[in-house]
Parts: structure tokens; C-alpha cells; sequence
């Protein structure tokens, strides 16, 4: 077409810049939008993403015909309202895929595509708004303008989508909306450019059908309004966005603070849901239950469905750890191993403190890995107030088995500690730094008669110290918290101790020092030692007497052989002499009686005379004796005797007991020399064991008493621990021979008892001997029957064979036998005797004393005689007869026995009795 044709066309300047504005608002208005869309979640997201669609395709539809309102054709313009709504149904529609695209995959190709739908779009919906122009002129387009205003629209829309991904602030967002606008401005101007109008009819006024100027004006309102309105909501939407965004973003922060807390923490967390449980629990309430706890114990399966509807929710990293799982659902699958049968113990505990309303629980319980390995944990949770039906419970497990075991050993160890001290033998004390009483066991309540609660924080030296000694342990005590030496740590040593009813005692100690926190605890472990002093000082005792014992018996041995010949003489000689003679040797033979007697008591008390026990009854004794006595004592000495109605009998030599009762009775008299008062008293006595632990040489059993006390000026200790001894007397010489009492401790022994002796100056003394109780069985054995009585110096004529080593004493014996009437054959020892008894000779007594040399004793060559001659018969005579025909003290059954010395009149009496028998 010709220059001519063409129609020409300016634009208004206020609408150009009016089109500016708007395009720089859309694009404010759809970037603030669009950028909501990358914050944004689910229903939320897909708001943002219309808005932003409808703000950047509407603004710049708003753009493009305000800027055609600008444009001045010179001709009547209308514009068809099909093309028009079409036109703005592309630029949402297109803007809207551009940014579907884009915020699907936020990268440069998806920015790329997403720019080139939108920016086609833009270009589409201008172009097609330059199509629903209705006007008398024909419309064509320069090809380069064209081009050139397609690309402009693809590089505006992609600039304003990588735009909307970035998070800008509010003079960024201003700045990106200006040139974003001018850009699409320029578009549009471009594509303005390119357009070309040629008349098709005279110009002039003309009318079409379609949407006039002032409707498009309308429109266009309508749509700034809209776009305003949007950029208004926007701005409220943003302020609760903002506020939303920051509440979730701390919310967020929150949970990914809590996330990382809790699959981080080193302590094992559960996320427990006990929903359930809180409902049966309130079950329970609407069926009127109020004691849980006894509910809880009548219903056991209750409790086990409790824990069955826990729910767990969530497990911590250090839970899979320490129950040695590989993940999760391996854990949670196998609930059932892990926590075991006792652990619902503890969860009856903790339904208890839920059901009770308790804000929190902890207790430890026993569970198992899933490797099988028992552990102990600690359960510790808190119920939420924030929470009432307990949707989630944290509860945290530490593992405490190591704790726990030490802590049982602890337990294990004190209560051993405590077992030792509470059941030691020995007293255990233990003291402080300021020496006040810390422990003080069962045993040292016996050791001193005090109890615990008495001694504890008292000062132990004020209590079991005699004051003598206290300045010296305290002295100690400072010194040794001054400098830290000692003299007495670590050792064995013995100290005097004091009982509560002021006596005193020998202790053996051991001390050792402990520090505890910093200060020292000393621990005294004691021992009484008193029964020990007391057993070794009666060993020495009966040691000595032993000695003296060996010394006297062998002594005795050969005394007797003398005093046997001396007595015997005599007795020959008396009886064949007469007048002054005779008279002359009365007093050698009493004098030599007196020492026979006196090596009889040597005898006693050696524990070596021979003893004929039988059954003594010693109340009967008493009476038979209380006239002899009553006269020893003389009238200035009061008689009382205390006899036992229910007295047992004792098995003793009669002879024996007599003789200690005489004595006793004589001593008594000996310390009342002004007159007092003497009793005797009998009892039945049990002597338990621990008196025969005091007293080593008595065994525990039924003894009968036999007791003298007097009122006289009594005896110091030192003189009494000496009153057993032989020949020890506090009388004057020639007044007494210090071998009463010995005689009466050595026939105590001999016979099984036992004799003790109490006295204290000024008050008297009393003597008791306990001598063993005669049983039934006793009885029957020691009965003898009845000997046949014969006149003085009784005759015989059978053969006798004399066993004698000492030649004086066998020539006595032959010499007052044959003299009798008998007939005899004498041997100096065994051997010599068995050739006689080989022989033919009869032999009706067997004659020999009991310790002679050669090899064989007299009851050895008995034993002997009787297995060649068994109806020979035996005659022991001795002074000192060893455990060969006396066993226990006690002559054994059956055997005739003669002590030497003796008279003629005793000889022909044993002898005869020996035949008869």
C-alpha cells in the first residue's frame, strides 16, 4: 500500500506513563505474590500460585490496554469482548504455567521453560488483544518488530520467574517490579511498533460493534482494581504470613531443636502414647473404683492389660544402642523380650502414681537386649498437665546396671560388715578423731555389762577405761592427729579394761586407722581375756603340783618300803617284849605311823594313793561326824549344818571324805581362834560348760557339794591362789604341814571332782569339794560283797609264793607269813617268780608288789601267773601303785590290795581275806 493509506497513529503521554505505572504495580504485585509460593505447603501453596497467576497475567493484560487506550488511531476503534476476554485468560493462564513449572523443580532449565511459556503467553495475549481491535483499516505486523518484541516478553517473563525465586527484600522486590515493568513495557511498545494499519475506507466517523473505549476503560478498572485489592490482601496476608512464617519457623526450630535432642541425646527417650491406658483407668472410675492399689493387687490382669495397650511412639538412637537393636521396628517388634516378668511390678507401680493423678514417676526396673543380656534401667517420666489423655509421654531410661550392682555389692559388703561385727566373738569399738564411741557390738555389751545405746558418742575412755589410764590415751590420741605417730596401731597388745560394775580385767587389743573423708575412725577389736589368764595360771598351778607331784610319789615309793621294815619291826618287837622295853618302842612305832600317814597325804596329793570309791552319802556323813567335830572345834565355835533334803549320793572313798571334812572343819577352827560360827552345808550341784571353761581340769555334769564355811579373818588372794600347794601354811611352825588342803585338791582330782575356795579378809572363807554324782550303774559296780570277818592275826598253813625286789622288806613279809603258819617261796622280780610257778611246787597265793625292776610289773606277772595257774589267787601290796592296778584313782574290781606300810595284824588280815575270798 501507498504512504497514503496508512493510518498514523501518537500516544497519550499520561496514559503511556499511567501503563508504565500499572505494569510496574502487576509486577510488584505478582513477584510478592509469586514469592510466597517457594514458603508455602500444601492448600496454602496452590493459593499463593493463583495469585501470583491471576496478579502477573491480569497486570500485564491491564498494561497492555491502558497503553492501547493511550494509543490515538485517528479512527473509531471498538474491540470484540470474545478476543478481549480471551486475551486475558492466555496472560494468566500462561504466567500461571510458567509458574507451575518453575516452583515444581526450582533449576535454570525449569526457569528457562517456565520464562518461555510465560513470555509466549504475554506476547499471545497482547497480540491477541490487538486482534479484537474492530476498526475500517487493515492490521499487519513488521516481521523483525515482531521477533523482536517475542523475545522481549520470553526474557521479561523469565527474569521476573527467576525473580520470584529469590528471597528479596522490600527495596529488592521495588527494584526487580521497575525494571520487570519497563521491561514489559517496552514489549509492548515494541510490539505497538510493529503494527500496521491501512485504510480500507474514506476516513471519517464510523461505528462497529464491540467493545468501545469507555467499556475497555472499565474493564481495565476492573482490573486494577482487582490487581490493587490483591496487592492489598497481599499486604495483610503478609503481615499474618510473616507472623505465621516466624511462629512456624520457631515451631520449626522447636521441633528440629527437639528432633535433635532427642536422636542425639545419651540418655535413652521414648515417646509413649497412654491414651489408651487413661481411658480404662477412667473405666475403673465410672465403675466406682477408688483404691487402685488394692485393686491393682486383687486383679493382676489388669495391670498386664494396662501395659499392653502402651503405645510407643518413638525411639532415640541411644535406646536402639542400648537394647542392641539394628533399627526401630526390630525394637518395637520385640517389646515382649525386652522387658521381662518383673518389670510389671514396676509397671504397677507407675499405673498407681497415674491413676492417683502423680505429675510424675520414677523407679528402677529390669529388662533384657535383644542379645539376651540382662540390664537394670532407670525409668523417669513426667505426665504433661498439658496433655490429660497422655498422647505422648517422654520417658527416659538410663542404663544403671553397673550402679546397680555396685550398689549391691555396697549393700552386700555393709551387710557383711555389719553381719561380722554384730556376730563376732571378739568386741569391736569404733571411735573418732575426738575419741567418742561410734559402734560398740553385741560382744563388747557382754565383754563389759554396757549396752550400744549407753555407749554410742560417749568418750570411750571415760567408759571402759580405768581411770589410771585415760591422760595416757588421750595423750596418744593427740599425738598421733598432731604428727601421726603411734605406739599401739597394728598390734597386739593387752590393756586392763573396765566393766560397768567397776571391776577391772585383762583385754587383749588390736587397733587399726581408717581415713574417711579426710579424718580418722580407729576400730579396737577386744577380746576378755580373764578365762585365758585365768586357765594358764591354773596350768601353771597344776603343772607345779604335778612336779611336786612326780617328786613326792617316788619319794613315797621308796618311804613306804622303809617305813614298812621300820613298822614291822616294831611290831615284831612289841610283841616279845615287855615292861620298859616295851614301852621305849610304843612312841618309835607311832612316830613311824605318823609318817606313814604323812606320805599317805604326799600320796593324796600326787593323785597316787589308791582310793576304794563307793557311794557316800554325804548328809549321813555329816551327822555321823557332827559329834567327833563338835568336839575337835571345842564349845567357843557354833555348829551349823545345811543339808540338801533331795541330796544325790556321791560315788567317793569314804575314808577319804572323812578326812578332807575333818580337815576343812580343824583349818576353819585354825583362822576363828577368838570363836565364830562354822557351817556345813550339802546341795546338788549341775556345773555347766561354761564353768568348765573357767575351770579346765572339771567336766560339766551332776556333782554333790560338799561345803565348809567359817566366819574367821578370812585370806588375802595372794594367800589364797597358794592354798592348794603342798607345805605351804600360814601357821606357826610345828602347827601344821601345809599338806591339808593339798591332800584334799589331790583326792578332788583323783576322784573327778573338783575344790574351790573363796575368801575375803575379814569376812571368813568357805571351801567347797564337788564330787561326782553316783549313778545307778555306779552303783551295781562298786557294790562289794560282804568279807567274812576273822580273829585278830589269823592263821593258815597254805603255800605262798613273796614277789618282793627290796630284800628287807621280802624278808619281813616271808619272816611274819611263815610265823603265821604258812608255808613260802620268795622271788625278787617277775621272771624269778614265773621259773617258781614253771615248777611243780602248789602255789595257793601269789604275794608281789606292784613296781618292781625287770621289765614286769606285779600285775603283768599276775596276768601271767593266772594264764598258767587260773585258780591261783592275788595279793598286791605297794606304796606307790602307778595305773597298773588303779585306773582313775580308782582300784580296779576284784583286785586285793595291801598298802605298804603296814603291821602284822593288817598282813595276816589281807592275806587270809586274799585265800578265803
Amino acid at each position: 500500500m501507498s504512504e497514503d493509506s496508512m493510518l498514523h497513529s501518537h500516544h497519550d503521554p499520561g496514559l503511556v506513563v499511567l501503563a508504565i505505572a500499572v505494569a510496574i504495580m502487576a509486577s510488584f504485585v505478582a513477584l510478592d505474590l509469586a514469592g510466597r509460593i517457594r514458603e508455602t505447603r500444601g492448600g496454602s501453596r496452590v493459593g499463593w500460585w493463583l495469585a501470583g497467576a491471576v496478579a502477573m497475567g491480569g497486570g500485564i493484560w491491564s498494561m497492555h490496554f491502558i497503553a492501547m487506550l493511550a494509543f490515538q488511531l485517528g479512527t473509531g476503534v471498538t474491540y470484540d469482548v470474545a478476543t478481549t476476554v480471551l486475551s486475558l485468560v492466555i496472560a494468566i493462564v500462561m504466567s500461571g504455567l510458567g509458574l507451575f513449572v518453575v516452583y515444581q523443580r526450582a533449576s535454570w532449565p525449569a526457569i528457562l521453560g517456565g520464562g518461555i511459556l510465560a513470555g509466549t503467553g504475554i506476547a499471545a495475549m497482547h497480540y491477541t488483544g490487538m486482534a479484537a481491535m474492530r476498526m475500517a483499516s487493515q492490521l499487519s505486523y513488521d516481521p523483525f518488530l515482531f521477533g523482536l518484541s517475542v523475545v522481549i516478553a520470553i526474557a521479561a517473563a523469565t527474569a521476573a520467574l527467576w525473580l520470584t525465586l529469590r528471597p528479596q527484600r522490600l527495596w529488592q522486590q521495588l527494584g526487580s517490579a521497575i525494571v520487570m515493568g519497563a521491561a514489559i513495557s517496552g514489549m509492548h511498545f515494541t510490539g505497538m511498533a510493529a503494527a500496521r494499519f491501512d485504510v480500507l475506507a474514506p476516513v471519517g466517523p464510523t461505528t462497529a460493534n464491540g467493545l468501545s473505549y469507555a467499556y475497555l476503560a472499565a474493564a481495565i478498572g476492573v482490573t486494577t482494581a482487582l490487581l490493587l485489592a490483591l496487592a492489598l490482601i497481599a499486604t495483610f496476608m503478609d503481615r499474618r504470613f510473616a507472623r505465621a512464617q516466624r511462629e512456624a519457623r520457631i515451631v520449626e526450630a522447636s521441633e528440629a531443636r527437639y528432633r535433635r535432642i532427642f536422636d542425639t541425646a545419651a540418655v535413652c527417650i521414648w515417646d509413649e502414647d497412654f491414651s489408651q491406658v487413661v481411658a480404662a483407668l477412667d473405666a475403673l472410675r465410672a465403675r466406682g473404683v477408688r483404691d487402685f492399689g488394692r485393686y491393682f493387687s486383687e486383679h493382676p490382669e489388669f495391670v498386664a492389660e494396662a501395659a499392653g495397650l502402651v503405645r510407643v511412639r518413638d525411639v532415640n538412637h541411644a535406646t536402639l544402642a542400648l537394647f542392641e537393636a539394628r533399627d526401630k521396628a526390630e525394637l518395637l517388634g520385640s517389646l515382649d523380650r525386652v522387658f521381662l516378668p518383673e518389670t510389671l511390678a514396676v509397671f504397677r507401680d507407675e499405673l498407681l502414681a497415674l491413676a492417683e493423678g502423680a505429675s510424675s514417676f520414677k523407679a528402677t526396673a529390669p529388662a533384657q537386649t535383644l542379645g539376651g543380656r540382662r540390664i537394670d534401667i532407670l525409668l523417669s517420666m513426667v505426665f504433661p498437665s498439658e496433655d490429660p489423655r497422655l498422647k505422648s509421654v517422654l520417658v527416659t531410661m538410663l542404663d544403671v546396671t553397673e550402679r546397680k550392682r555396685a550398689e549391691d555389692a555396697l549393700r552386700a559388703s555393709q551387710a557383711q560388715k555389719s553381719a561380722v561385727i554384730e556376730l563376732a566373738l571378739d568386741g569391736v569399738v569404733v571411735i573418732d578423731e575426738q575419741g567418742c564411741i561410734l559402734e560398740f557390738n553385741p560382744a563388747a555389751e557382754r565383754i563389759f555389762g554396757i549396752r550400744r545405746a549407753d555407749a554410742l558418742g560417749r568418750e570411750m575412755a571415760k567408759l571402759i577405761l580405768p581411770a589410771r589410764f585415760r591422760d595416757r590415751h588421750r595423750a596418744g590420741m593427740k599425738r598421733y592427729l598432731a604428727s601421726g605417730q603411734h605406739e599401739i596401731l597394728g598390734r597386739r597388745l593387752e590393756m586392763t579394761g573396765l566393766r560397768a560394775d567397776g571391776s577391772e580385767f585383762p583385754v587383749e587389743l588390736a587397733i587399726n586407722a581408717t581415713d574417711v573423708n579426710g579424718k580418722p575412725i580407729f576400730t579396737g577389736f577386744l577380746r576378755d581375756v580373764s578365762a585365758e589368764r585365768q586357765a594358764e595360771a591354773q596350768l601353771r598351778q597344776a603343772q607345779k603340783m604335778d612336779s611336786v607331784g612326780q617328786l613326792t610319789g617316788g619319794v613315797a615309793h621308796d618311804f613306804n618300803n622303809l617305813l614298812t621294815i621300820v613298822i614291822g619291826g616294831l611290831d615284831l618287837a612289841l610283841g616279845r617284849v615287855q615292861g620298859d622295853v616295851q614301852s621305849a618302842l610304843e612312841p618309835a612305832l607311832r612316830a613311824a605311823e605318823r609318817g606313814a600317814a604323812l606320805v599317805q597325804r604326799l600320796l593324796a596329793f600326787s593323785r597316787r594313793q589308791t582310793l576304794v570309791p563307793e557311794e557316800v552319802d554325804f548328809n549321813r556323813l555329816a551327822a555321823e561326824m557332827e559329834d567327833l567335830l563338835r568336839r575337835t572345834l571345842g564349845e567357843d565355835i557354833e555348829i551349823e549344818t545345811k543339808l540338801s533334803p533331795q541330796l544325790w549320793s556321791a560315788l567317793a572313798d569314804k575314808g577319804q571324805v572323812e578326812n578332807a571334812l575333818l580337815n576343812l572343819t580343824v583349818n576353819a577352827r585354825d583362822a576363828m581362834p577368838a570363836g565364830g560360827k562354822l557351817t556345813i552345808e550339802t546341795g546338788n550341784v549341775q556345773l555347766d560348760e561354761d564353768y568348765a571353761a573357767h575351770n579346765s581340769e572339771i567336766s560339766p555334769g551332776d556333782y554333790v557339794m560338799l561345803a565348809v564355811t567359817d566366819t574367821g579373818k578370812g585370806m588375802p588372794p595372794e594367800v589364797a591362789d597358794r592354798a592348794f600347794e603342798p607345805f605351804f601354811t600360814t601357821k606357826e611352825v610345828g602347827k601344821g604341814t601345809g599338806l591339808g588342803l593339798s591332800m584334799i585338791y589331790g583326792f578332788a582330782k583323783q576322784s573327778g571332782g573338783h575344790v574351790k575356795i573363796y575368801s575375803e579378809v575379814d569376812h571368813g572363807t568357805t571351801v567347797r569339794l564337788y564330787l561326782p554324782r553316783q549313778s545307778a550303774a555306779a552303783a551295781a559296780a562298786t557294790a562289794t560283797p560282804a568279807m567274812p570277818m576273822h580273829h585278830d592275826h589269823p592263821r593258815g598253813g597254805e603255800m605262798i609264793l613273796v614277789v618282793e625286789d627290796d630284800v628287807d622288806v621280802r624278808g619281813f613279809v616271808v619272816g611274819h607269813l611263815r610265823e603265821l603258819g604258812y608255808r613260802v617261796a620268795e622271788a625278787k622280780d617277775g621272771p624269778s617268780a614265773l621259773s617258781t610257778l614253771n615248777g611243780s611246787t602248789p602255789i595257793d597265793l601269789l604275794l608281789t608288789d606292784v613296781v618292781m625292776p625287770g621289765g614286769m610289773t606285779g600285775r603283768q606277772l599276775s596276768d601271767e601267773a593266772m594264764r598258767r595257774r587260773p585258780d591261783l589267787k592275788t595279793l598286791f601290796i605297794s606304796g606307790y601303785t602307778e595305773d597298773s592296778i588303779v585306773h582313775q584313782g580308782k582300784l580296779d574290781p576284784g583286785v586285793n590290795f595291801l598298802s605298804k606300810p603296814f603291821r602284822r595284824r593288817d598282813l595276816a588280815l589281807k592275806v587270809r581275806e586274799a585265800l578265803d575270798a
